[in-house]
């Protein structure tokens, strides 16, 4: 229902003035108006907005049409209605096109209460439709932010399996640009969905499709084949997109869960590390109980015997007892790690001395060269126990390069944005197998016929205490490169 009505009357007739508002009132609406006559009033009178305007053609300081143009200029959603003497056609037609609502003859006013009424009912239907309008605009655009912004994947497909929409995310993840899905006929001829296991899945057991046409929400971890033809895992939601009751097609949702595996294989093993110290450190002891009881009797054959087959016996035994002794004393400090002594260590100056003692261990048939940068590289760490760590890395890549082979030192700064100094290793040897490079920090993993498996999850665990990273990067025939990053230290002088 209409309330109290504002009215702006461009009127220089005061009796016809009177006339309108007696038509109005007798019509029964609740009004109250205002009157001008000339330009200066008219602008004046628009600053306070009126409900609805209403103006003779002929005035006379300046005509209706110079009228509508002021108010169109201040309120151009104003009502606008011209009440006059007959104006002629094409002076209708005129304003009409300049913008006026309607126009009512003086002589029939009785039209102009239910003119008035069905004006200002248009204005504002039009403002509810341009309310809604800007409401879709709005989320639109959210929407449009939300598929540019979303980490995830997002691709909707028409029941014909056709690419609808396609985010940027998607066209990083799978290596397609938007236009190379939308151009195809089907999304599984691009993204090759494959089961967990690698095999495929035939076009019509692809879960987008299967959604598609039992309407099902689906959600599982999943292959897809980038464009380069690398193989990706996602992890999925499949939804299906419905018009009212009818499946119009379906949208899924993934992301790459490459790094997530990573750092749930890193949990597990350090959950299995866990495990296996608390057994380890209990079977260490007691197999070191057993040694201190072999090695006397050992020594008392040498001591007593001049039978050589006795004293080669005795030395079999004694190398045997103190080989089981080096295993148990890795077991436990394994176990029992020492406690962390950090300092503010020079990496370049503390390398630069330790690359001597390095040469002498590794031995004539290796090249040990060091890379340093000319600024110091300055870590907060026990320097001591990264040396047993660079030691072991060494050590193994010499093991790795029987024939002889070069081995280079790097220290630097972590080139990924983190600020951690950087240590590394790369040796020329014979690399690692890619299965092996997922287990090689593993207890008790070893590639050697007499190896510990302790080295390197000794040095993992060094460098994890130490609140740093180390990982390998390795091609079967082009050697093996470690990487430490280890915390970084603050400006003062190292010591």
């Amino acid at each position: 229902m209409l309330q109290h009505i504002r009215i702006l009357m461009i009127e220089d007739n005061p009796h016809d003035a009177e006339l309108i508002d007696r038509e109005l009132r007798r019509a029964g609406l609740e009004f109250s108006a205002e009157r001008v006559d000339g330009e200066h009033m008219l602008r004046r009178a628009l600053q306070s907005p009126p409900d609805v305007i209403l103006a003779d053609y002929h005035l006379p300081a300046f005509d209706g049409i110079e009228a509508l143009r002021i108010a169109r200029e201040v309120l151009p959603e104003t009502p606008f209605l011209f009440v006059s003497g007959s104006i002629g056609e094409e002076r209708a037609v005129q304003a009409l096109r300049e913008g006026a609502t309607d126009y009512i003859l003086k002589d029939r006013l009785s039209r102009l209460p239910s003119a008035i009424t069905r004006a200002l009912e248009q204005q504002r239907d039009r403002g509810m439709r341009r309310s809604a309008q800007e409401r879709l605009d709005r989320m639109s655009e959210q929407y449009e932010l939300i598929l540019q912004s979303s980490a995830e994947g997002i691709i909707s497909v028409g029941r014909d399996g056709k690419a609808l929409v396609v985010n940027p995310a998607a066209e990083k993840i799978t290596g397609y640009a938007a236009g190379e899905f939308l151009a195809a006929d089907s999304i599984h001829t691009l993204i090759h969905h494959s089961r967990p296991d690698g095999s495929p899945y035939p076009a019509s057991e692809c879960p987008m499709f299967q959604t598609c046409r039992d309407g099902t929400s689906r959600a599982a971890e999943e292959i897809y084949w980038r464009k380069s033809g690398e193989a990706v895992p996602i992890e999925f939601t499949c939804s299906a997109i419905l018009d009212g009751t009818q499946i119009a097609g379906a949208v899924v949702f993934f992301q790459d869960i490459t790094e997530r595996q990573r750092l749930e294989r890193r949990v597990q093993q350090a959950q299995r590390v866990a495990s296996l110290g608390r057994v380890a450190a209990t079977m260490a002891h007691e197999f070191n109980n057993v040694l201190m009881g072999i090695q006397p009797f050992g020594e008392v054959i040498r001591r007593t015997s001049a039978e050589p087959k006795s004293l080669n016996a005795a030395s079999h035994i004694l190398d045997s007892v103190a080989r089981g002794r080096q295993v148990t004393q890795e077991i436990l400090r394994f176990t029992r790690p020492a406690d962390l002594s950090l300092d503010r260590v020079d990496l370049h100056e503390w390398a630069v001395r330790l690359v001597p003692e390095l040469r002498g261990i590794a031995g004539q048939r290796v090249a040990i060269e060091l890379d340093v940068p000319a600024d110091p590289v300055v870590a907060r760490c026990d320097a001591v126990q990264i040396q047993q760590v660079m030691t072991n890395l060494v050590l193994n890549a010499r093991d790795a390069m029987p024939e002889g082979g070069s081995v280079t030192i790097r220290v630097g700064w972590a080139e990924d944005g983190s600020g951690m100094a950087l240590l590394s290793v790369q040796d020329t040897g014979s690399g690692i197998p890619p299965e092996s490079l997922q287990t090689i920090f593993e207890p008790l993993f070893t590639t050697k016929k007499s190896g510990t498996g302790l080295g390197l999850a000794v040095a993992h665990q060094v460098v994890h205490r130490h609140g740093g990273l180390i990982y390998a990067e390795s091609t079967p025939g082009q050697g093996a490169l470690f990487t430490i990053h280890l915390p970084a230290a603050g400006d003062e002088s190292p010591v």
